[in-house]
């Protein structure tokens, strides 16, 4: 006997009990290949489904169970509703006396809003309730109800809308959903979130959404940083193959500037009013329709980089020669005061010792003045610049951009070689000064 609470859930959903028609009717368990690859926590795949479309069923599972256990374990809803099962029947009028009726209402409310309108950021937090599949085999989507748990709102939602015999549309997500390369296939997604993430520094999050009359966008939303601690939400939708195409290929040449040379190339992002994504460098927005005069402005500042640096090469070389000149003529000196050190110690022991030091001495003073002069190389050669072409291609860009990388560490290379000389050479006068004293 049903208590008045239950009554007023039957009469809600419209479900008669003592006459449930062709849900008495017991129905098959549909052919499914479950994936145990794929993770069903991140969905890829949203669409307008026929609730009438749905089959339904319910597994004794809790939803982080494997999904080949929940679908072997699942039995459809049409037995649960038979009388004549009445051990599956008192578990369906025990989730009964449990569901919450007002959590059935609030979900088609929300359903009724999304009638038509895909969310701003399309998925929602309780997505993770909706546990769709499809069925390639039987080409028909199914619903798990995992009973292990308690919230059971969304299968007796779509049990009313069935009831009903509703046409009307629900908007979920598809468990296990795979891409289905119309406009990007799963490698070109893949690639484009990783240049997302280099880009924002969050992971994307890409969708293919179907529209209530079936056609297919893909739908990329985010956040980007704006400032330090201030982050903002982007979305951009794609219609078109040629428009994600173009958006794909920008990201891509961008990605491989930044990810091999990052010394020159660090792109940022901005969020324009309309939620689209733009990629910035040096203030500039750079798009598909600009990237060529991007290319070339870039190759050009990087030949000229390239050839100052060339230039600055040859005077480095230039000062390192002299430096290695000037440092063997202090070495020959501290080795020469060491002489003189062993000389003084054994010559002071006479007169004439010391006489004969005081003559030698006098001879090495003179080596010690041409010592502490650097001669001064000038066979410098200069570089001409190279003539510039009208147009660049990225891969110009990146040779360019590898000479320049290489011109970059050879000059730093050579300071740091300079640098260490100098202090040798540093490290000497202060031993000759010693010796002397």
């Amino acid at each position: 006997m049903l208590d008045k609470n239950n009554l007023e859930k039957l009469n809600y959903i419209g479900l008669d009990l003592k006459n449930i028609q062709e849900f008495s009717k017991d129905t098959e368990k549909l052919k499914y290949r479950p994936q145990e690859a794929q993770d069903e926590k991140n969905y890829k795949i949203y669409k307008y489904i026929e609730v009438g479309d749905i089959d339904i069923l319910i597994t004794p599972t809790d939803r982080l169970e494997n999904i080949s256990n929940k679908y072997k374990k699942a039995i459809p809803l049409s037995k649960y509703l038979n009388p004549k099962n009445k051990e599956l029947h008192e578990i369906f009028l025990t989730l009964l006396n449990n569901l919450d009726l007002d959590s059935v209402k609030k979900l088609e409310d929300e359903q009724n809003k999304l009638n038509g309108q895909i969310p701003l950021n399309v998925k929602s937090e309780s997505d993770y309730l909706w546990q769709i599949y499809y069925s390639d085999e039987e080409n028909k989507y199914f619903m798990l109800t995992p009973i292990a748990e308690t919230e059971t709102a969304q299968m007796f939602y779509v049990l009313k809308k069935q009831i009903e015999n509703s046409k009307n549309k629900i908007f979920v997500p598809i468990c296990q959903g795979e891409y289905k390369n119309k406009l990007l296939d799963r490698l070109e997604i893949s690639k484009m979130e990783n240049a997302i993430l280099l880009f924002t520094g969050n992971w994307p999050s890409i969708y293919e959404v179907y529209d209530i009359t079936g056609n297919i966008k893909l739908v990329l939303t985010g956040k980007t940083k704006i400032l330090d601690n201030i982050q903002s939400s982007y979305r951009m939708e794609f219609t078109t193959k040629e428009e994600t195409t173009n958006f794909y290929t920008l990201t891509q040449a961008l990605f491989l500037l930044q990810i091999q040379y990052p010394n020159f190339y660090r792109f940022k992002t901005k969020v324009l009013e309309t939620g689209n994504l733009q990629i910035i460098m040096n203030n500039k927005i750079i798009t598909l329709n600009n990237i060529s005069d991007f290319i070339k402005e870039s190759a050009i500042n990087n030949i000229e980089k390239t050839l100052n640096l060339k230039q600055e090469k040859e005077e480095l070389i230039n000062r390192l020669a002299n430096l290695k000149t000037f440092s063997l003529a202090k070495q020959h000196e501290y080795i020469e005061k060491e002489k003189e050190i062993s000389t003084y110690l054994e010559c002071k022991k006479t007169f004439i010792g010391r006489v004969k030091y005081f003559l030698k001495f006098k001879k090495t003073k003179n080596k010690e003045e041409d010592s502490n002069k650097i001669e001064k190389q000038t066979s410098i050669k200069y570089f001409e610049k190279p003539d510039i072409k009208s147009i660049y291609t990225m891969q110009d860009l990146i040779e360019i951009t590898k000479e320049l990388q290489k011109e970059t560490n050879s000059v730093n290379i050579l300071k740091l070689d300079i640098e260490a000389l100098e202090s040798k050479i540093e490290l000497l006068n202060k031993k000759i000064e010693n010796a002397k004293l």
